[in-house]
C-alpha cells in the first residue's frame, strides 16, 4: 500500500514538473531559446511545425503512455484538461518541432524520451512540407 502511495506521488510530481512554468522561468537560457524559437517561427514559411493552438499527440517511448495536449496561452493553462501552456517545460520543448521528432527531457534527474506521433493543426498546413531555408526548418 505504501509503495502505491509513493508511485502515485512520483507520477504527480512528474506531471507537475512537465506542465509547470517554474522550470522554464528558472532557466534564463531556456526562456531565451523559447523566445528565439517563437521569433524564428513568425518568419518561417513552413507551417508543419508545432505552434500555439496546435494539438499534439505524444508517446512516452519507455512506458508507452500516450498523451494528447493543446498548446495554449499562459492564462488558459489547464493541464488536467489537456490545455498546456506554451511556456511550460513540455510546451517549450514542443514549440517548433515536427511530426516524428523525438524529444528528450530531464525530469527529476532521469531522462525521458517522447515521440511526437501526430499533430492536429489549428490552421491546416500546406499539402507538402515546404523547406524555406531558415534555421528552424533545417
Amino acid at each position: 500500500m505504501f509503495a502505491r502511495f509513493i508511485m502515485a506521488c512520483g507520477d504527480a510530481i512528474r506531471t507537475w514538473w512537465l506542465t509547470s512554468r517554474f522550470v522554464t522561468y528558472q532557466s534564463p537560457l531556456r526562456l531565451l531559446q523559447l523566445q528565439h524559437t517563437c521569433a524564428l517561427q513568425k518568419r518561417c514559411r513552413n507551417a508543419t511545425r508545432i505552434a500555439l493552438g496546435d494539438t499534439v499527440h505524444l508517446v512516452d517511448t519507455e512506458r508507452y503512455h500516450q498523451y494528447r495536449m493543446t498548446l495554449v496561452a499562459s492564462h488558459q493553462h489547464q493541464p488536467l484538461s489537456g490545455q498546456l501552456a506554451w511556456d511550460s517545460y513540455l510546451g517549450s520543448a514542443l514549440m517548433g518541432r515536427a511530426r516524428d521528432d523525438v524529444l528528450e527531457l530531464r525530469i527529476l534527474g532521469r531522462s525521458r524520451r517522447y515521440a511526437i506521433t501526430e499533430i492536429v493543426y489549428e490552421v491546416q498546413p500546406p499539402a507538402r512540407p515546404l523547406r524555406c531555408g531558415c534555421v528552424l526548418c533545417q
